[in-house]
C-alpha cells in the first residue's frame, strides 16, 4: 500500500483542523520549556508550588505563549473576524479566574503528560465570558513543549442548564424542607424513602427511623386493618383525599388530612396536615353554640332574634317571664306585639329605612323605651339592638332589660341628691372655715420652720435637690438660700463621705426614713461640721419628698473627745493608784494576821475586835482595789469581736452558780438571739447582772429570775429580771457610778463596782444600759447592742 506523502498528510490534517466542530488552537510553548528548565525544578510538587507563589512568572508565560493557528470554529467562539485577531498571546482571552487552570496546564506539560482536560472561563474579543472545556494533546513527543494542540468546547449552555437545574432542585428542596405540612415520599409498596422536617416533627421519629418504615406503621392499627392504604387506586392515577388517625412515636394519636398521589417516576407522595387544631376549633365552636343556648335560656334579660321583616324567630326563657308569652305564641309574629301603640309605626318605619338606606337611630345603641306585657301592662325597658348578615339576609337581635326597679331607685336617688345638695352647701361653708384654719396652720408651720434652731430642709427624693431650707441651715452651711435651692448636697460639695450618704438613702428606701444618723459635712468656707440628721419621707401628688432635720453637734463631739481624753487619764490614774495602794495594804493584812496568830490570846476583847475590824476593812479595801483595777483595765482593752451564742453563754453561767442557789430559784430563760461583740467582756456583763439578780432576790422565799430579749430594726435588747428587794427609782442615776451602792454592806455584800463595769463594757460596744424597779417588787436591768 502506497504511503501518503507529507503534503497529503498535511492537507488531511488541515482539512480535519479547519472543519472540526470544536475550537482548536495550535500554541507555541518553547518559552515555557526554556523557562521551566532554567528554574531547575525536577519534582512536580515543586513546580506547582513555584507557579502558585509566583504570579508574575505565570503572567509572563501568558504573554510568551504564542498562538500559531486557530480553526474556523475558534473564530465563531471568540467572535473574531479573522485568525490574525487571535494569533497573538493568550492574555487576550485570559481571565483571572482561569489562573489555577493555567498553572495546572503548565505543570502537566512540565510532567510530560500527553493529555490534559479541565473546565475554564475565557472571554471573547467582545468581552463576553464563556464556560469552556479545555483538552490539550501533544502530537509530536519529540518536540515536547514546542507545539501544543488545545481543543476548546463551548459548554456555556450546558453550565447554564446545570445551574438552572441546581437552582430548581434547591427551590424544590427548600419548599419541601420549609413546608408546614408533612411531606412523605414512598416506593410503590409504601416504604418511606424521603420525608421533610415537618413530617419528622409531626410523628416524633427521627428522619433515620422513618426511612424504611411502612405507611401502615404510622396508622392506628384498627384503621390499618379496616381501611388499608389504597395503593392500587394511586397506581391508577387517582388522587386520594382522606382523613385518618395517625400514631406518633410516643403512642399518642392525632387526626390528619392526607392528600396522596402517584408521581411520574412511580413513587408515591403524601401531603399530611395535622388537623388537631381545626378539629378542636370545630369542637370549641359547637361548645360555644351550646354555651350560647345555655346563656340565652338562663339569662334574666329577654333575648329576641328577628328577621328582616321584623318577625320574631327566637324567644328565650327570660322573654317568656318578662312579657308573659310562650315561644309558640310569638314565633313569626312581629316585634310590635310587645310594644305600646305609640311606638309601633315608628318601629316599622325605622326597620324599613335601615334596610333601604342603612340609616338608623337605635341600632348599636342602648335606649330606654316602654314594653307591653301580655296582660297589657306597660313598663319601662332598656333595649340594645344589633344587626348582622346571614345567608344574604339581615337579622336583628335585641336584649331587653326590665328597668322598673332601676327607675324606682333613680327616683330615690334623685331625692337623695336633693338632700345631698343641701348637705354640700352646708359642707362647703364648713370647708371654707377649714381652709382658713389650714392657712393659719401653714403660717404657724412656716414660722416654726424658720424659727427652729436645727437646720431643716425639704428635698425631692428623685434627684435629691433642695426645695426649701430654713435660716438655721443657711447659717450652718454658709450658703445663701438662693445658692441652695435647686441644687443637691453632692453638687454643693456638702457631702464628705459618699458611703454614709448611701447608707442614709438605703435606710430611707428600706424603712421610709433614718433617725439620729451622724455625718460630716463641709460648709461653704471649707470647714468640717459634725451633724446629727434625721429624715422622714412624705408623699405629695404621688411624688416622694424628704424632710431632713440637722443638728450641728460639732461642739458636742469636741466635748466628747475631751471627755474621753480625761477618762483615759482618769483610768490611768486609777490603775496607778490601785497599784500604789497594794503594797501598804498587803502589809496591813500581813501584820494583822501575825498579830492574830501570835498575840491573839494576850489581847482583851476590845483588842480582838480591833484586829478583826482591821482585817475585815483591809479585805474590803483589797476587793475595792481589785474592782478599781478591773474598771481601769476596761478603758485600755481592745474589743475582740465575733458572733456569740448568748443563749448558750447564759445557760453555762447559771450552771456555774452554787447548786444551792440555782435550785432555790425559779429560772426562766426565753430564746436569746446571738450578738456580735467581745465574748469575754459580754460574759462579764451577764455574770454581773445574773449574780446581782441572785443576790438581791436571795431573801425571797421563792426567788424568780427571768432572762429574755427583743429585737428592733437597729438593736437587740436583753434583760435580766428578778423579784428581789428592788430599789427606789429616785436614785437610779447613781446606779452605774463607780463605788455607788443603794443598799448597805451589812444587807448585801459587794463593792459597788460591778454595775459600773457593766455600763463601761456596753458603752464600748456602742450600746446602752438602763434599769427599772420598785422597792420590794424586784428590778429589771436592760442592755441593748447594735443589731
Amino acid at each position: 500500500m502506497k504511503q501518503p506523502t507529507i503534503q497529503e498528510r498535511e492537507l488531511r490534517y488541515r482539512t480535519i483542523f479547519e472543519s472540526a466542530a470544536v475550537s482548536i488552537w495550535e500554541e507555541d510553548f518553547s518559552w515555557c520549556k526554556s523557562a521551566l528548565r532554567n528554574l531547575g525544578l525536577e519534582e512536580t510538587k515543586d513546580i506547582r508550588k513555584y507557579l502558585a507563589g509566583n504570579p508574575d512568572f505565570v503572567r509572563q508565560a501568558l504573554l510568551n505563549i504564542k498562538v500559531l493557528d486557530v480553526n474556523q470554529q475558534s473564530l465563531k467562539l471568540f467572535e473574531a473576524k479573522s485568525k490574525d485577531e487571535l494569533m497573538t498571546s493568550l492574555d487576550k482571552v485570559f481571565v483571572p479566574e482561569t489562573l489555577p487552570v493555567f498553572i495546572e496546564e503548565l505543570a502537566a506539560i512540565a510532567e510530560g503528560s500527553s493529555y490534559f482536560e479541565s473546565e475554564a472561563i475565557v472571554k471573547t474579543l467582545n468581552g463576553q465570558l464563556r464556560n469552556v472545556l479545555l483538552t490539550i494533546s501533544f502530537p509530536d513527543q519529540a518536540s515536547l513543549f514546542d507545539r501544543v494542540l488545545v481543543s476548546i468546547i463551548d459548554i456555556t449552555e450546558r453550565k447554564r442548564i446545570e445551574e438552572e437545574l441546581r437552582v430548581s432542585e434547591l427551590r424544590y428542596r427548600s419548599l419541601v424542607e420549609q413546608a408546614m405540612d408533612g411531606i412523605f415520599i414512598s416506593d410503590e409498596k409504601g416504604h418511606y424513602i424521603e420525608v421533610n422536617p415537618s413530617a419528622v416533627k409531626m410523628l416524633g421519629y427521627t428522619k433515620e427511623e422513618l426511612m424504611g418504615m411502612n405507611v401502615q406503621e404510622v396508622l392506628v392499627p384498627e384503621e390499618a386493618k379496616s381501611n388499608p392504604p389504597r395503593f392500587d387506586e394511586l397506581a391508577a392515577g387517582k388522587t386520594i383525599l382522606s382523613i385518618r388517625n395517625l400514631k406518633r412515636k410516643d403512642g399518642s394519636v392525632f387526626p390528619a388530612e392526607i392528600n396522596a398521589k402517584m408521581l411520574s417516576d412511580g413513587k408515591m407522595m403524601g401531603m399530611v396536615r395535622d388537623i388537631s387544631e381545626r378539629r378542636e376549633a370545630r369542637e370549641k365552636l359547637q361548645a360555644s353554640e351550646e354555651k350560647f343556648r345555655n346563656l340565652t335560656e338562663t339569662a334574666f334579660d329577654a333575648i329576641i332574634l328577628m328577621d328582616d321583616a321584623g318577625r320574631i324567630i327566637f324567644w328565650n326563657r327570660g322573654a317568656e317571664l318578662m312579657f308573659g308569652y310562650e315561644k309558640w305564641e310569638v314565633r313569626q309574629r312581629p316585634l310590635t306585639l310587645i310594644m305600646p301603640e305609640k311606638y309601633r309605626t315608628l318601629h316599622t318605619q325605622g326597620i324599613q329605612r335601615y334596610l333601604r338606606t342603612g340609616e338608623n337611630k337605635v341600632i348599636g345603641r342602648v335606649v330606654e323605651l316602654e314594653g307591653m306585657r301580655k296582660n297589657g301592662e306597660i313598663f319601662p325597658i332598656e333595649i340594645s339592638i344589633t344587626s348582622w348578615a346571614a345567608d344574604s339576609k339581615k337579622l336583628f337581635s335585641g336584649i331587653i332589660r326590665d328597668i322598673t326597679e332601676r327607675k324606682r331607685a333613680a327616683e330615690k336617688i334623685q331625692k337623695l341628691n336633693e338632700e345631698l345638695e343641701q348637705k354640700v352647701t352646708e359642707r362647703t361653708a364648713q370647708l371654707h372655715e377649714n381652709i382658713k384654719q389650714l392657712q393659719e396652720s401653714e403660717e404657724k408651720f412656716q414660722k416654726a420652720f424658720q424659727a427652729s434652731a436645727a437646720g431643716i430642709t425639704i428635698t425631692r427624693l428623685s434627684d435629691a435637690t433642695y426645695l426649701e431650707v430654713n435660716d438655721a441651715f443657711v447659717n450652718m452651711t454658709g450658703y445663701a438660700r438662693e445658692e441652695l435651692i435647686g441644687y443637691s448636697s453632692v453638687e454643693l460639695g456638702l457631702v464628705v463621705s459618699m458611703k454614709k450618704r448611701e447608707e442614709v438613702l438605703r435606710q430611707i428606701r428600706e424603712h421610709g426614713g433614718a433617725k439620729d444618723f451622724e455625718m460630716t459635712v463641709r460648709n461653704k468656707q471649707g470647714n468640717l461640721l459634725e451633724v446629727l440628721t434625721s429624715v422622714e419621707t412624705i408623699l405629695l401628688n404621688e411624688e416622694r419628698f424628704a424632710i431632713n432635720i440637722i443638728h450641728d453637734i460639732t461642739e458636742r463631739k469636741r466635748a466628747e473627745e475631751q471627755l474621753e481624753s480625761v477618762n483615759k487619764e482618769l483610768e490611768s490614774f486609777s490603775y496607778s493608784v490601785s497599784h500604789d495602794l497594794r503594797a501598804p495594804l498587803r502589809s496591813i493584812i500581813g501584820y494583822s494576821k501575825i498579830l492574830e496568830e501570835d498575840h491573839f490570846e494576850k489581847l482583851d476583847d476590845s483588842g480582838k475586835r480591833t484586829v478583826s475590824t482591821i482585817q475585815q476593812n483591809a479585805l474590803r479595801m483589797n476587793s475595792l482595789i481589785d474592782g478599781l483595777l478591773a474598771f481601769a483595765k476596761l478603758g485600755k482593752k481592745e474589743l475582740q469581736r465575733s458572733e456569740i451564742d448568748i443563749h448558750a453563754l447564759v445557760q453555762k453561767l447559771i450552771e456555774e452558780y452554787s447548786p444551792t442557789v440555782s435550785l432555790q430559784a425559779e429560772i426562766r430563760i426565753d430564746p436569746l438571739p446571738p450578738a456580735y461583740g467581745d465574748e469575754a467582756l459580754l460574759r462579764q456583763v451577764w455574770s454581773n447582772l445574773l449574780s446581782n439578780a441572785f443576790k438581791y432576790s436571795s431573801k425571797r422565799e421563792k426567788p424568780v429570775i427571768e432572762v429574755g430579749a427583743s429585737r428592733t430594726e437597729t438593736e437587740i435588747i436583753y434583760f435580766v429580771r428578778d423579784n428581789g428587794v428592788g430599789f427606789n427609782m429616785q436614785y437610779v442615776h447613781k446606779l452605774f457610778g463607780v463605788f455607788q451602792r443603794l443598799h448597805r454592806a451589812n444587807e448585801f455584800e459587794g463593792t459597788g463596782i460591778g454595775l459600773s463595769i457593766v455600763h463601761k463594757i456596753v458603752e464600748k460596744h456602742k450600746g446602752r444600759v438602763w434599769a427599772e424597779s420598785r422597792v420590794n417588787e424586784g428590778a429589771t436591768f436592760y442592755f441593748a447592742l447594735p443589731a
